[in-house]
């Protein structure tokens, strides 16, 4: 793993040092935004929308072509019944049978939720930059399109659970929670991404811009499948983030 993110981060440097030598200008920018998870079926059913940010440096080798590498911070908010759900429904939980356990007296109840379990991504994009239209005309229409490495994982999950049992007009119930560490769901993986953008000069020397991307990432899910019984694949999603880009010279 460590060899793997020092191959990344040679690479990125690499490609830094190579467009900043042959730079026409260079331009800095912070975002943020809404992203939209897409696949496979087991990540689009069970986790929201969520906010994402991130910067980038974008260098411009000419009018109509530049190189960015960017940061981009990404979150999935679960959708906690349902999550719920998939997991009773695993467990059988309804159609446990206590009768041997219990006095046929005797009456138990339980209920449990989960908290947390939101995936969380860390992103290292690469990406060309291809304008249709240039920005020293006001406004830039452009086309990108770029590999990243995506850093995926769960937020840790809390699950609270009461119980009561009720025995000849006696009562006892209890609750508690437990925490569940989810690192280890961490998966560092390489993608791909894609989009369309729009910019407009803002001020005298800045630019407001809109960009969505779709992120297509090589990564399997493939105890999703087993487990409970929904398609795997890829992991894939669409960003759509706004911002602001300030040239700092030519």
């Amino acid at each position: 793993m460590r060899r793997g993110k020092s191959v990344i981060a040679a690479l990125l440097l690499s490609l830094i040092a190579v467009s900043a030598l042959f730079a026409q200008g260079t331009s800095i920018a912070g975002f943020a935004g809404l992203g939209m998870p897409m696949g496979p079926e087991f990540l689009k059913e069970n986790w929201k929308n969520g906010l994402g940010f991130g910067g980038d440096v974008r260098f411009h080798l000419n009018e109509r072509t530049a190189i960015s590498v960017g940061y981009m911070h990404q979150t999935f908010k679960a959708d906690l019944d349902k999550i719920s759900e998939i997991v009773e429904s695993s467990l059988d939980l309804d159609e446990l049978d206590l009768s041997d356990y219990l006095d046929s007296d005797m009456n138990f109840d339980y209920s449990f939720s989960i908290e947390g379990l939101n995936v969380k991504a860390n992103i290292i994009t690469a990406n060309l930059i291809y304008y249709l239209t240039p920005p020293s005309s006001g406004t830039g229409l452009y086309l990108t399109g770029g590999a990243g490495y995506y850093m995926m994982g769960l937020s840790d999950a809390e699950l609270k659970y009461d119980y009561s049992i009720d025995y000849l007009g006696i009562q006892y119930s209890d609750s508690g929670s437990e925490s569940v560490d989810m690192s280890d769901s961490d998966e560092n993986k390489m993608g791909i991404n894609g989009g369309l953008g729009f910019e407009f000069l803002f001020g005298a020397n800045m630019f407001l811009f809109v960009e969505g991307r779709y992120h297509y990432i090589f990564t399997d899910f493939d105890d999703v499948e087993e487990t409970f019984g929904m398609e795997s694949g890829k992991a894939s999603f669409i960003s759509i983030m706004g911002g602001l880009r300030i040239p700092l010279g030519n």
